[in-house]
């Protein structure tokens, strides 16, 4: 496919490569079919460089599978400008600057996420509290990675414990390697990728793909992105509220930060902990409909949902240092 489209528009130059997803692809067959175009571009035609990459469902069909791609060559510095010209519509995902290698991605649209735009934390997410939010959120997974074995194996496959032990050392890592400053939406979305390809089970195509929704989403805030995550999450997992999983946290998650914008103080931030905390305790009270818990059925009763626990705490994590922050 690319080397029709590079026998058209010539093998050299800057180029924008346009990954549709024909609407049938999941995120993270469509991330995985971007990273591949990206990487083929860079190994096939050495004097050709990607200078933009915009990937998403633009032109679809009911169930289609599959996808197309597309080369633009650039002219001049003029159609960055238009390709990255900021829009009202939700149904374009943006623009991604891509850097010298397929793995450096940085959204075009980091100069829109001025710090009105980084809500919930009311001075804007800087590279230092995203940091401390990562690091905080893997010794969380780990100090608690018994108590998710231990709820799996009474109602799913018993490795929940294992995979949030795996995702701490990634987080752990990611946070130190991150360089400043760090943009929001590139330190997701590249988080994203890395835990769909180093979790086991579930868990890494799910948070998977709610980080790069995130990333794909921040433009338009981090209420609204919250909600376009949890709407991936809901698809990919063919999950709804009720079903006992761990959209029974997010929900009302997203629900409260739609409700009280970028307004923190501490009470507000206390409200949420306990909100989301709730959420996971409630779980223990419903049938389970999806993965593993839906075959153990009424038996499941009387025991949290580990996907849901696992969910409020780190939203339980994230709420505690954003006390912090608000309070100093």
């Amino acid at each position: 496919m690319l080397r029709q489209l590079v026998s058209c528009s010539g093998d050299e130059g800057l180029v924008c490569l346009l990954v549709n997803n024909l609407g049938g692809l999941t995120q993270m067959e469509e991330a995985a079919i971007t990273g591949c175009a990206l990487e083929e571009i860079e190994r096939l035609y050495p004097a050709m460089r990607t200078e933009r990459l915009v990937s998403g469902r633009l032109l679809t069909s009911m169930e289609m599978k599959g996808f197309s791609l597309t080369l633009l060559s650039i002219a001049d510095q003029e159609w960055l400008k238009l390709l990255d010209q900021p829009v009202s519509f939700s149904a374009w995902p943006g623009t991604f600057q891509v850097g010298s290698s397929p793995s450096m991605l940085q959204p075009s649209y980091q100069n829109e996420v001025k710090t009105g735009a980084c809500a919930p934390c009311s001075g804007g997410i800087d590279a230092t509290l995203l940091q401390g939010v990562l690091f905080s959120i893997a010794g969380v997974l780990r100090e608690n990675a018994s108590k998710y074995q231990e709820l799996d194996s009474l109602v799913g496959d018993g490795d929940l414990g294992e995979s949030m032990e795996r995702a701490s050392i990634v987080l752990l890592e990611f946070s130190k390697s991150m360089q400043t400053p760090a943009d929001p939406g590139t330190t997701l979305f590249l988080l994203g990728k890395r835990l769909a390809k180093e979790i086991g089970g579930s868990s890494g195509p799910l948070y998977g793909v709610l980080l790069v929704t995130l990333a794909q989403h921040l433009p338009q805030g981090w209420a609204q992105a919250a909600r376009a995550s949890l709407r991936a999450v809901m698809k990919l997992g063919n999950a709804d509220v009720g079903d006992c999983s761990m959209v029974d946290v997010l929900e009302p998650a997203v629900r409260f930060m739609e409700h009280h914008g970028g307004s923190l103080d501490d009470d507000i931030l206390t409200n949420f902990k306990n909100q989301v905390l709730k959420a996971a305790e409630e779980t223990a009270s419903m049938i389970p409909q999806v993965g593993r818990s839906a075959y153990v059925g009424e038996r499941a009763k009387g025991v949290r949902d580990p996907g849901a626990v696992v969910a409020a705490d780190w939203l339980a994590c994230i709420a505690e240092i954003l006390k912090r922050r608000v309070s100093t």
